[in-house]
């Protein structure tokens, strides 16, 4: 452990060094592990967005070849590893505080992340001894992670709805696509993401809101606000925690599927369509949703996949509107010429 501020120091400037959310969290947990020579574990583990949920999400997890050893994994379909929500993880995130107990001669120590006013994470240190002066240290860090991923979630949120916002999608697709095995065939160790199934792919979708500038005409702003506001609502209730969704600007949004088979992926964006379709907004009433996707290939870029997504929205908007189309499947059809795109110059 360090002895010294200036070591102490250093180790906060490491930690914070990164801006995306996933980086913050394995520097957090990497910086502790290195810090603390006593520790067995440390384990930073994610709420979901619905606190009701019996599984916590394993973020990261120090030392990595223990992972398997010391959670008990919850088989699940998609996005990180989980593990069972226990009841002293209840007790940290209900009453937001710092809890411990003792096993087989060690401790388990818990402390709450809390972000936004709420309990985004819990982190967990398991160690053999874990003295007042220690545990005090690592608060201090708790507290700088949380104010530097609130800062960290403004400048990648949108304000109004809290979703991703537009700047931060090249980021994250990318990573995406970087992080796809049929794209690195070396990729077969993969702790914090399950491997791709031979019938599934991440699929990606530009949502649009139909008719959305009469609705700022003719109820004025404030309610077309509200519309945004309770559309994204819809979103976060029909799709998982797993995937990742944008205001990519205005009315239209941007979601990324987890991997999903063609026929589960149809089915996820039909719903959602459905859900949006059936719910009353606030004086403006019913209103519906016009959807595009595309199936994310071996060595897409970004602009392509888009791209196809947009084209396949458009074919839905000019056909009647309030749709779910699929690019590749519409080029099967024969409905729309293939788009081939060679350093993002499009070629008809």
């Amino acid at each position: 452990m360090p002895t010294n501020t200036l070591a102490i120091f250093d180790a906060i400037i490491n930690m914070t060094s990164v801006r995306d959310r996933r980086s913050l969290e394995v520097s957090l947990v990497n910086t502790l592990h290195d810090v603390i020579s006593q520790t067995t574990t440390i384990n930073l583990l994610r709420v979901p967005r619905e606190t009701s949920d019996d599984y916590l999400e394993v973020a990261a997890c120090m030392p990595r070849i223990q992972q398997q050893a010391q959670l008990s994994l919850i088989e699940h379909e998609h996005g990180d590893p989980r593990v069972k929500k226990t009841s002293l993880d209840d007790e940290c995130i209900v009453h937001r505080r710092l809890v411990s107990q003792q096993h087989a001669g060690l401790t388990t120590t818990l402390f709450p992340i809390i972000s936004h006013q709420l309990v985004s994470a819990v982190l967990s240190i398991t160690a053999t001894d874990f003295p007042p002066a220690q545990q005090e240290m690592v608060q201090g860090f708790v507290k700088i992670y949380s104010n530097f991923l609130a800062i960290a979630h403004d400048n990648e949120h949108d304000t109004l709805t809290g979703l991703l916002n537009r700047k931060t999608f090249d980021l994250h697709l990318s990573e995406l696509l970087s992080a796809n095995p049929a794209n690195d065939s070396s990729h077969s160790d993969l702790p914090e993401r399950r491997q791709l199934k031979q019938d599934e792919s991440h699929w990606i979708s530009l949502l649009d809101i139909d008719f959305f500038k009469s609705v700022n005409d003719n109820f004025g702003h404030v309610y077309g606000d509200e519309v945004l506001l309770l559309f994204s609502k819809i979103m976060m209730k029909t799709f998982r925690n797993s995937d990742i969704m944008f205001r990519y600007g205005g009315e239209e949004f941007v979601v990324v599927l987890s991997p999903t088979k063609h026929a589960d992926a149809l089915l996820t964006f039909e719903r959602f369509r459905q859900a949006v379709e059936q719910f009353d907004f606030p004086k403006v009433g019913k209103i519906t949703v016009s959807i595009g996707i595309a199936s994310l290939k071996p060595h897409d870029n970004p602009s392509s996949i888009l791209e196809y997504a947009d084209e396949a929205l458009y074919y839905a908007k000019d056909n009647g509107r309030n749709q779910v189309f699929n690019y590749y499947e519409l080029i099967k059809q024969g409905l729309i010429n293939k788009k081939f795109i060679s350093n993002d110059i499009e070629l008809f």
